[in-house]
């Protein structure tokens, strides 16, 4: 099965990267993903986006199984990963069906937060990260995951850190991947003519 990692923080060389690394002893991930994706900016249902968004979508078609490795900031999930999944939006034209369209729908998908704190924290966004990835984006999620202490605990060679929630991974039946149902409106939708519309307004006033 190709299991992919994605670490959704800008941080270069990030806990979470660094967590990823370490349960790739165990998951043998067919990739490993270190976001690097620009600010989205649009709102064009046209699906017209960077070639960045493009490489970063085709690379996740690629998945089976996904370990979204996502840092809590604030209480909530990290920009980079609302960030990746709006552009993930844009470019299914704003209008995939909810939850079948998006190249991580219907798949079974793990998430994980590495976090430098003792306790009562890395937790906090999972309520509304299982909102946006199963409810809104179709995402099969199977178990969610903290790893605290991780300034002690993620350490090179110390794969006995995450041994515990990649042997849950690995020993889960977890359905398997579904195929896409690729029956998106098209691009001459009621969505596009309406925005066209609003557009124009704008730019004859």
């Amino acid at each position: 099965m190709n299991i992919v990692g994605v670490s959704f923080s800008y941080a270069q060389d990030s806990m979470g990267l660094r967590g990823l690394q370490l349960m790739d002893h165990y998951l043998n991930f067919s990739d490993i993903i270190e976001i690097d994706l620009p600010i989205c900016n649009s709102n064009k249902p046209d699906g017209i986006v960077p070639k960045e968004v493009d490489i970063f979508n085709d690379r996740l078609l690629n998945g089976e199984m996904f370990i979204f490795s996502i840092p809590e900031s604030m209480g909530h999930y990290s920009s980079a990963f609302k960030n990746a999944m709006d552009w993930l939006v844009i470019n299914a034209v704003f209008n995939a069906n909810t939850g079948q369209d998006y190249p991580i729908s219907n798949k079974p998908m793990y998430i994980i937060t590495f976090t430098p704190v003792y306790s009562n924290a890395g937790h906090r966004h999972f309520d509304m990260t299982r909102n946006l990835l199963s409810d809104k984006m179709g995402c099969n999620i199977q178990n969610m995951f903290v790893k605290n202490n991780g300034w002690y605990k993620i350490l090179p060679g110390n794969y006995e850190f995450v041994q515990k929630e990649c042997d849950i991974i690995l020993n889960t039946e977890t359905p398997k991947a579904k195929n896409r149902k690729l029956d998106m409106i098209s691009s001459d939708n009621v969505w596009a003519n309406h925005y066209d519309e609003w557009n124009n307004k704008w730019r004859n006033k």
